[in-house]
């Protein structure tokens, strides 16, 4: 039986790697062990503590914050750019927090696509927005789904800004129900759910006319400060809203929401049109089903995509009465799940339904994985303009420092182009049943992610093929593994610290032998490995030890296990 009580033993090494890795992009060795120690109570305050939200990212040509209006000679696209090398060097500096893995979760919930908003301030402003109420002040995800209605990204990509009281646009009305709030349960007609029906569709939309994105981004939400949509019409009259009654269905026990007052023209005020929108946000809210909609969400992105009638019965109806009764709160709501018995596979003494390492790694996460890992940052605001400039437009012989656009590019090839979801509903893997996160996976994905690493570990006699990466694997061992010339040592940090659980003895012979050490020949290694410590520039010693390291890394990275988390 899967229980939601709290697990209040220590973590130990397999919990805390466990809950580390779906909070985070990927542990240090250092921080599993710090939390090792730990009861998960003690965890989450850790992992949830509050931090300076970052400042604003300079576009580096011209130094300016791309969330103002650009100048006229900008390419939006290298401005979106930006925010996303920004963001990735976010996730790959998080540390301990969730910040990042969370405000992640929400851009694959309320999803968009960049090449449909092509705006970078829309994006970086929705990043934002969704950022900020991850943040315990905020933390509401009730009045984040207000807020989303009026999001600039969101106007523009689900044409929001074109539904109007005589030229009604459907698309946001229906996918804020199917996607973003109560969801459609089963399908009993042609348009028809046992959550909502095409009447409740056309009743949301005439709620939602109206609105449009604010292309100088001056327009800005009081509450949080950041820039949002507005309404169409000049001053306090709201001139493109419907200002008929909304009836919604029986599954919102036939509820209406209307003005209360219209004027002569047949025309409502701004302020009782955004009343209508709370309205409809609370009707929707006050069903039982949306909270356990977004909890279904929030299981499968943080611990397992497989839902059965236990689950549903013991983890999903607790977490949905904590996230309702707790004013729609991610952090009580997670704090929940994640200190849980079943979280950490505690409620019983099944093996077959371990949750540890059972989902799949998304490209971006064994990706960003891999920079945090062996401390290899993505552009960003901090250093030189020019220099970052020169790295967007795909230059690589900075060393030390990736080709953004290789990197992106290469997500693509591996089945996640970043902030441009191929569908409506966002990336498949969080949302397409039955497959969910096995569709991180097929024959061309996985030939793409080895690819990738062998970019960063070539095979013995190979050139590195050029993502302007620059990685130094010696220096880096030399700087992280002591006794690195001990072969059984140096292969226990990388297993350690890259693979999700322990491993037998068997597999641990596999990477030490399948292209590092030859059997029975430790001790030559151990010879050149000193030979490297006392001469590190030395080309021959170099091209000695350097075919060794890389082998022994890449097998890890291109093993079944580190596909896993």
């Amino acid at each position: 039986m899967a229980s939601i009580n709290p697990y209040t033993g220590t973590l130990g090494e397999k919990g805390a790697s466990h809950l580390l890795r779906r909070v985070t992009f990927g542990p240090t060795l250092e921080e599993i062990k710090q939390f090792a120690v730990m009861p998960p109570a003690t965890a989450m305050g850790l992992i949830f503590k509050n931090e300076v939200e970052p400042s604003v990212p300079l576009f580096p040509p011209t130094g300016q914050p791309v969330s103002e209006k650009p100048l006229e000679d900008v390419n939006q696209f290298e401005l979106i750019d930006t925010v996303r090398g920004w963001w990735l060097e976010r996730m790959r500096t998080g540390g301990v927090s969730i910040r990042e893995k969370l405000v992640f979760f929400l851009h694959t919930h309320f999803t968009t696509k960049v090449e449909t908003v092509a705006s970078g301030p829309a994006i970086y402003h929705q990043n934002a927005l969704m950022r900020k109420y991850t943040y315990a002040t905020y933390d509401n995800f009730k009045e984040l789904s207000k807020k989303i209605c009026l999001d600039n990204a969101m106007l523009i990509f689900l044409d929001s800004r074109l539904n109007t009281d005589n030229r009604p646009n459907e698309n946001f009305g229906r996918e804020f129900l199917e996607l973003y709030t109560i969801g459609k349960g089963k399908q009993v007609g042609p348009d028809d759910y046992t959550t909502f029906t095409e009447q409740d569709v056309k009743a949301a939309a005439k709620i939602l006319s109206g609105y449009t994105n604010d292309r100088e981004y001056t327009e800005i939400d009081p509450d949080t400060g950041i820039a949002k949509g507005l309404l169409i019409g000049d001053g306090l009259i709201a001139d493109r809203h419907n200002t008929e009654t909304k009836t919604f269905s029986e599954r919102f026990g036939n509820r209406s929401i209307k003005p209360t007052t219209v004027n002569g023209a047949g025309k409502t005020t701004k302020e009782e049109a955004l009343e209508e929108l709370d309205q409809m946000v609370d009707l929707i809210f006050d069903q039982e089903e949306t909270a356990r909609f977004i909890c279904r969400k929030l299981y499968r992105f943080f611990v397992y995509y497989e839902i059965n009638d236990e689950i549903e019965r013991d983890i999903i109806g607790p977490m949905a009465a904590t996230f309702t009764s707790s004013g729609y709160k991610l952090e009580t709501v997670l704090r929940q799940l994640l200190s849980s018995q079943h979280f950490y596979d505690m409620d019983d003494a099944t093996t077959s339904n371990d949750i540890n390492g059972a989902l799949i790694k998304s490209p971006l996460e064994m990706t960003v994985g891999l920079f945090r890992f062996f401390k290899m940052r993505f552009p960003n605001i901090g250093v030189d303009a020019q220099e970052v400039f020169d790295i967007y437009k795909g230059r690589s012989d900075v060393d030390g420092k990736p080709d953004l656009e290789g990197v992106l590019r290469r997500l693509v090839d591996q089945g996640i182009d970043f902030y441009n979801p191929f569908e409506v509903a966002g990336y498949s893997a969080y949302h397409q049943a039955p497959g969910y996160n096995r569709n991180w996976i097929s024959a061309n994905y996985l030939a793409f992610r080895y690819e990738f690493i062998q970019k960063f570990f070539p095979n013995r006699g190979e050139e590195k093929a050029s993502l302007g990466i620059g990685f130094d694997v010696l220096s880096f061992i030399r700087d992280n593994v002591p006794n690195a010339d001990d072969a059984d040592v140096l292969v226990s940090y990388f297993v350690d610290n890259l693979l999700p659980e322990k491993i037998s003895d068997e597999r641990f012979d596999f990477f030490k032998y399948a292209d590092f050490i030859v059997a029975g020949d430790e001790m030559q290694w151990a010879v050149s490995w000193r030979q490297y410590m006392a001469k590190p520039t030395d080309v021959d010693i170099i091209s000695e030890v350097l075919p060794r390291a890389n082998g022994l890394i890449r097998e890890i990275l291109q093993s079944p296990e580190f596909q896993l988390f």
